[in-house]
């Protein structure tokens, strides 16, 4: 089983964006999801989001069931922000949220911040096997 984005409305999510307060007056940059790396090996699940620049106190990681939310708050001013003649990777505010597997192990999450990457590892449960028996019919 994979992680798998969490989008509870197809059309809520096209359209969400357009109903952010001051969309129209937003710059291109205000409005940018950061790319991710989801990561499946046999022990871990790890979701690796790229977002420079940032502190890690301006994060905001949430589990609520199987649903993991991943934000961003950083409404401070950029300081000679008239100076940049382009700037692409400027994130204020973002979103992201998936939908847990269920061999995840949610009481293990952990995360850190490293060189512009927030890295969030989820420990996967180890799967029983499943015992078979034939039954006979008597």
């Amino acid at each position: 089983m994979n992680i798998i984005e969490y989008k509870p409305n197809l059309f809520s999510s096209i359209f969400d964006e357009f109903y952010l307060p001051d969309f129209f007056n937003q710059t291109y940059n205000e409005c940018k999801i950061p790319d991710i790396n989801i990561i499946n090996n046999e022990n871990l699940y790890s979701i690796q989001v790229a977002i420079p620049g940032k502190s890690k106190e301006n994060f905001s990681i949430k589990l609520d069931d199987n649903i993991l939310s991943i934000s961003l708050d950083d409404s401070k001013e950029i300081e000679n922000a008239s100076n940049y003649s382009l700037k692409q990777f400027s994130y204020n505010s973002f979103l992201r949220t998936f939908k847990l597997p269920d061999d995840a192990n949610l009481g293990k999450i952990k995360a850190n911040y490293t060189n512009g990457v927030l890295n969030v590892e989820l420990p996967k449960n180890k799967i029983k096997q499943k015992k078979t028996k034939e039954i006979i019919i008597s």
